[in-house]
């Protein structure tokens, strides 16, 4: 910041962000920035199960001191790590899974780290003051915001590719796709998917999925990128809410781009969130509330609507989420079965597609307990702060802020619908977000 001053005013000249090469991030920050410059790189090469959490690993060292103090956060942490852990060493996992399926157990346990060591570092960049460089704050920001044109750029390119081939969809291989068939999730990063057909309201369009291996995925990760963006440019010193405020719809259209409905009335719903309590206050934010009592009141027919919008989809998920709980409820529901088995009947294992179900199966009544608290808690309290600031006029937060933390709607999408703990990717910024909005509430 450079400041002119007179005898008669004082005038704040924002200075012009530095280029790539006099800009340098602070040690703490930097494998943050590395994962933000290389995002997409990575999901091409099909690295990411690898490359996010080693990354995760080598920010929480940057970060150590973060983890000095225990606390509840800390506490959940390590209660569901332990749960985990005992239901697969002592449920019967040679009766309900292979070594793939211990293996893909495996996966979620490190992503599950993945997902703390980034939520505890984020909080971390805000109380060492390595955000308080306006420069450094800058900088991250525009790499967000290129990832997101670069998404809807590329994407709407390829759209083009879609409509000329016939709706053929469009992919390319991945470093790992040179290698023979690997089993389990690994097939899944041996192919880059850049756009897949699907049919919504029973018309045949396309669904990007750069990014992630999935849509529904690339769709989160785009929001999450949209929140962190948001926040860092709450805590500026002076944040230029016009360009905050317009990433948002710029956000909508590429996460509209992936079809994924969950995300989609996600990203909508947080804007309009937002925007009421932001210019009514209390009273938009009880227009919201009666308007979200309204829509649980009428469930049965909101949750209809959306099953109609893809039934094939819609239908899978109830009848899997049906299994997952008997399956459960019969074998060992106090602490689960330690693995989400595969069996002849379904594409996917039993478990998956919703975080809590997932916890549910692989570790009881008390994984899924210890997974909502560990996931949802500070997100709830962080979000309860924010909005409560803004409704009773204490200005204690800056707009972009109060827009930052909508972005939880999208978290909680994606949370209830697919497993958090399946994508390195997700689990890294998933956990940057909710540190970063812990650490913006607290501070």
């Amino acid at each position: 910041m450079v400041r002119t001053h007179n005898t008669m005013s004082s005038v704040s000249i924002e200075a012009p962000p530095p280029s790539l090469g006099q800009w340098r991030a602070p040690l703490a920050l930097r494998p943050f920035f590395i994962a933000v410059a290389l995002f997409p790189f990575v999901w091409i090469t099909g690295l990411e199960f690898i490359w996010y959490p080693t990354l995760a690993v080598v920010l929480a060292w940057r970060n150590r001191r973060a983890f000095h103090h225990i606390g509840a956060f800390d506490l959940l942490f390590f209660a569901l790590m332990a749960t985990l852990l005992l239901s697969l060493a002592l449920a019967p996992a040679i009766a309900t899974g292979s070594l793939d399926r211990v293996l893909g157990a495996a996966n979620n346990l490190a992503l599950i780290a993945t997902f703390y060591f980034c939520a505890k570092s984020a909080r971390y960049f805000l109380n060492s003051g390595s955000l308080n460089d306006d420069a450094t704050t800058l900088f991250l920001m525009r790499a967000l915001r290129r990832n997101m044109l670069a998404f809807l750029i590329v994407s709407a390119a390829l759209y083009c590719i879609w409509f000329v081939s016939g709706g053929s969809d469009v992919s390319m291989p991945t470093l790992l796709g040179l290698l023979p068939k690997l089993p389990g999730i690994l097939s899944e990063y041996q192919q880059a998917v850049l756009v897949e057909s699907d049919y919504l309201l029973g018309i045949k369009l396309p669904r990007s999925s750069l990014f992630a291996p999935f849509a529904t995925t690339a769709a989160f990760l785009l929001a999450m990128m949209a929140g962190i963006y948001l926040l860092l440019s709450g805590i500026r010193v002076q944040p230029d809410f016009r360009r905050s405020s317009g990433l948002v719809p710029l956000n909508v259209a590429a996460v509209s781009m992936t079809l994924s409905r969950a995300s989609m009335l996600a990203v909508i719903a947080a804007w309009l969130l937002a925007a009421f309590t932001s210019r009514l206050k209390m009273a938009g934010l009880l227009c919201i509330l009666a308007v979200v009592g309204l829509i649980s009141f009428n469930l049965a027919s909101s949750f209809e609507l959306l099953a109609d919008a893809r039934p094939g989809s819609s239908s899978t998920r109830i009848s899997m989420y049906e299994d997952s709980v008997e399956l459960v409820l019969e074998q060992s529901p106090i602490y689960g079965i330690g693995v989400k088995p595969r069996t002849n009947e379904r594409n996917i294992p039993i478990g998956s597609h919703s975080s809590p179900i997932s916890f549910l199966v692989r570790g009881g009544l008390l994984g899924m307990t210890f997974g909502v608290l560990l996931y949802l808690a500070p997100i709830i309290r962080s979000v309860m702060r924010i909005f409560l600031s803004f409704a009773l006029g204490a200005h204690r937060f800056k707009r972009p802020t109060l827009y930052g933390a909508s972005y939880s709607l999208a978290f909680l999408a994606f949370f209830l619908v697919q497993d958090i703990d399946a994508y390195a990717s997700a689990a890294f910024f998933g956990g940057v977000f909710v540190g970063l909005l812990n650490g913006v509430a607290r501070s």
